[in-house]
């Protein structure tokens, strides 16, 4: 069966992504402090639930307040932003290549202040025929359930999808589901190879 869209991850894939920013931009510079701060962040459960549509942002930033002893003043919502650089060198090149001629979605765990951001400073995003989050699928990768979700979303079964993941375990998780899943981390060149060995075009 030919393959007939491609599913992009948005981090590491479109966008560079560097959570430590938004760290700095609280005010931590020290890396082991920098480290402690985002094991508890990152992993929180409130934060993993922000990324299904579950917990508000209000919700979330109350937490990190809370959690890091933030003063009211601490620009929080613009530092959440800091971690996402802006996209990739010459990732348009995907657009160029395929747009109109293989659906392009972005398949992404990601929360609305990041896609409101994104969607607002980086033109490139609205080049995607449809942006996937896991915000409003309700659940995140390498959940089974986002996948099967967002390939029904586009009425496609997971063997006509080309997935592009920089997470090992959710390009393993697709997979196993049936997806054309591929691995590629901060590289354009890597991610053009991958759709030029699955696209006669």
């Amino acid at each position: 069966m030919l393959a007939k869209a491609i599913f992009l991850d948005i981090g590491g894939i479109v966008l560079e992504i560097n959570w430590r920013k938004t760290v700095e931009a609280l005010g931590v510079f020290d890396r082991s402090q920098q480290d402690q701060i985002w094991s508890v962040l990152g992993s929180a459960k409130i934060h993993l639930e922000l990324e299904r549509g579950n917990a508000t942002p209000q919700e979330f930033f109350a937490f990190v307040r809370s959690e890091l002893k933030l003063s009211p003043e601490a620009p929080l919502e613009e530092a959440w932003n800091q971690l996402i650089l802006g996209p990739l060198p010459q990732v348009d090149q995907i657009f160029d290549r395929y747009a109109g001629i293989v659906p392009l979605y972005a398949l992404s765990n990601t929360n609305r202040p990041h896609y409101d951001y994104f969607m607002k400073q980086f033109p490139v995003m609205k080049r995607f025929d449809r942006i996937l989050t896991s915000f409003e699928l309700g659940h995140r990768k390498p959940d089974s359930e986002i996948y099967m979700a967002a390939a029904t979303e586009v009425g496609l079964s997971p063997s006509e999808i080309v997935f592009i993941d920089d997470s090992p375990a959710n390009v393993d998780a697709a997979g196993h589901l049936g997806f054309r899943s591929f691995h590629s981390v901060n590289s354009v060149p890597a991610t053009l190879e991958i759709l030029q060995r699955q696209f006669s075009i």
